[in-house]
């Protein structure tokens, strides 16, 4: 009876603290505030689903480089909340009419979490910094911070992995974090007919560009072969070996990936990878840059 009693003590304790912990986290997360589309939802010309909304504002707002005028959206941001709301009524899983292929709902995936990083950055007046502690990026990325999406709640980092769904591991190059240290934001919005072609574009240019993939060490340490990568290689490594196996190429690694992308100036295929330190610094475009 005493070891009974004790059990639904500890039971009940559990069971308080949870709630507890729920309570805490509840009034710690928040939700991107903005009204629900009302109205039938946007359609392109093959009547899919429409990110014109969101091209435009990304024409508006990002330079060649990939920085972002915030300051400029914090003054105006009426159209970024109209697509918002567009996102918040309709996705590839509560209307898969819009969303023909895979294309058409990576597509989605990709500027939804692009567009919520923009939205959550002028509403959390982000100014220097996303994500440099886990903290922080428990509130920006994780559990803590979310945007509707389809009439769901969800994480930035879960419409991540919703993007990843394919398999294609070119969408980690359309990703943009708001950092400098991500992949830089493109000035216009892929849309299903166009996605395909986007990706290869910016694969191609991610991997040519030295700050993500550097003949020679992190540090003074030389093994030949040696490499240092974007964190988006660790990150997302399986990604980028299953692709390269689903081409043909038998026992890959990730520099096996990267070479389809490099045409003229190939990698080696063995040697030791090193990885850039994150820059967590903001993309924001400074005052009189253009």
């Amino acid at each position: 009876m005493k070891m009974q009693s004790r059990s639904l003590t500890i039971a009940a304790a559990m069971k308080v603290f949870a709630i507890g912990l729920s309570a805490v986290l509840a009034a710690a997360c928040s939700t991107i505030d903005v009204p629900v589309a009302k109205t039938a939802p946007p359609r392109d010309a093959k009547n899919a689903f429409s990110h014109a909304d969101f091209d435009a504002v990304l024409k508006k707002i990002t330079d060649k480089t990939g920085r972002v005028d915030y300051g400029g959206l914090r003054l105006e941001h009426a159209q970024l909340d109209k697509y918002l709301g567009q996102l918040a009524q309709t996705s590839p899983e509560n209307d898969k009419s819009l969303f023909p292929n895979k294309w058409h709902q990576m597509a989605y995936w990709v500027n939804a979490y692009n567009a919520s990083v923009i939205r959550q950055i002028i509403e959390k007046n982000i100014t220097d910094t996303v994500g440099d502690s886990l903290p922080s990026r428990m509130k920006f990325f994780g559990v803590l911070s979310g945007v509707i999406v389809g009439g769901e709640r969800m994480s930035l980092d879960e419409i991540e992995k919703k993007a990843s769904f394919s398999g294609d591991p070119r969408v980690h190059f359309l990703i943009s974090n708001g950092t400098l240290g991500g992949p830089r934001l493109r000035a216009e919005a892929p849309g299903g007919e166009n996605f395909d072609k986007i990706a290869e574009e910016a694969a191609v240019e991610f991997c040519n560009d030295p700050r993500n993939v550097r003949t020679g060490p992190k540090n003074n340490d030389n093994p030949e072969g040696s490499l240092t990568l974007s964190e988006v290689f660790d990150r997302f490594e399986r990604e980028f070996v299953d692709y390269a196996r689903g081409r043909g190429v038998a026992g890959p690694t990730v520099r096996d990936a990267i070479n389809f992308w490099r045409k003229d100036n190939r990698v080696p295929v063995n040697g030791k990878n090193y990885y850039f330190d994150f820059e967590w610094a903001l993309n924001k475009r400074e005052p009189g840059q253009k």
